[in-house]
Order: structure tokens, then C-alpha cells, then sequence
């Protein structure tokens, strides 16, 4: 019978009638930088939670969170890796990961992720566990900083679009452009 790790998953909950307009919230934050948004805007991804299930789009929210030292995107993140899902199955970066979030404040979360790096060691070989070890001394969170500058060198989002008439005419999708105050080509 082989160990199964600890999927466990603490997401905020919001009751709402509509669960586009919280995700829509909730995105408007997580693109300022706010991790707990952002980790919720993952979990939403993965649950296709008013919006389509993408677990590609949900690992880089819960990324974007657990870079910022947020703990449970943290042990996210190596579920992802442990599992190969929205990731590659990556056993040294789940680790890393899982290791991170063990030195963490949330108590269940640190738990967790103990667990899981018992599990992970038993599938993983002796210089793995070093290079996973190794990683997780080398990561240092960090704070994402967002310049509202618009000039021309530094936008302050970016978007694709595609040329329709030979005369210049461009489509692209309502999001790109949709709350935006000036469009640079």
C-alpha cells in the first residue's frame, strides 16, 4: 500500500450569489500584490470557482503568493509539485517547497507539510533531499512592487492582440483593455 501525501487545503470562503464578481475582486487584488488574494485566486483557478478550472493559472497565483512567504501557497505549491498537477511532478521542488512551509506560524500548515516531507523522503534519494534542502535556504520572499508608471518603457500591464486590416486595425480581448486609461501599441 503506498503513502498517499496530505492534500489539504485552507481556502477563504466568501458566500456570495456571484462568484465571477469575487473572483473579479479578488483578481483586482492579487494583480496589486496582495498575497492572500493571490492564493485565493489560485484556489479559485483550481476549483473553478467563477471562473473555468485551470490548474496552469491557479499554481502561478499560488506562486505568486508563496514567493511573497504566504505559507499555505507555499504548501500549495508543493502539493502541485508532489502531484504534477499545473506543474511537472517535480519530487525535489515539492520538497523545497513543503520544507519552506514548515517553518511557517500556522500550526496545521507546518503539520502538514512535516508529513508530506516524510512521505517525499521515502521516494527520494539522499542528494535529492540535499538539492531540495539547499533551495529552500536559498529562497528569500519577497514583496511585489507595482509601478503604475505608464510611459512606454514600463507599462504597467501588458496584453496580445492581432492586426485584422492591413491599415492598422487590432482586436483583442475585452480584458486587455478593459479598465484600461491609455493603450500603447
Amino acid at each position: 500500500m503506498s503513502a498517499l501525501l496530505v492534500l489539504v487545503y485552507s481556502f477563504h470562503s466568501v458566500i456570495a450569489a456571484d462568484k465571477r464578481e469575487d473572483f473579479e475582486t479578488f483578481k483586482l487584488k492579487a494583480e496589486s500584490g496582495d498575497a492572500s488574494a493571490q492564493f485565493v485566486v489560485g484556489g479559485m483557478y483550481w476549483r473553478g470557482e467563477g471562473v473555468g478550472t485551470n490548474f496552469f493559472e491557479g499554481v502561478k497565483w499560488y506562486r505568486k503568493a508563496a514567493e511573497q512567504g504566504y505559507q499555505i501557497a507555499q504548501f500549495g505549491l508543493g502539493n502541485s509539485y508532489a502531484y504534477g498537477v499545473g506543474v511537472p511532478r517535480d519530487h525535489v521542488e515539492a520538497y523545497k517547497w513543503f520544507y519552506i512551509a514548515s517553518a511557517g506560524e500556522n500550526s496545521e500548515t507546518v503539520r502538514n507539510s512535516k508529513e508530506n516531507i516524510d512521505l517525499l523522503e521515502r521516494y527520494m534519494t539522499s542528494e535529492e533531499i540535499a538539492e531540495a534542502q539547499q533551495r529552500a535556504r536559498q529562497f528569500k520572499p519577497r514583496k511585489e512592487s507595482f509601478n503604475n508608471s505608464t510611459s512606454p518603457d514600463n507599462p504597467s500591464a501588458t496584453g496580445t492582440g492581432f492586426f485584422i486590416t492591413e491599415d492598422g486595425y487590432l482586436i483583442t480581448n475585452n480584458h486587455v483593455v478593459k479598465d484600461a486609461t491609455q493603450v500603447r501599441l
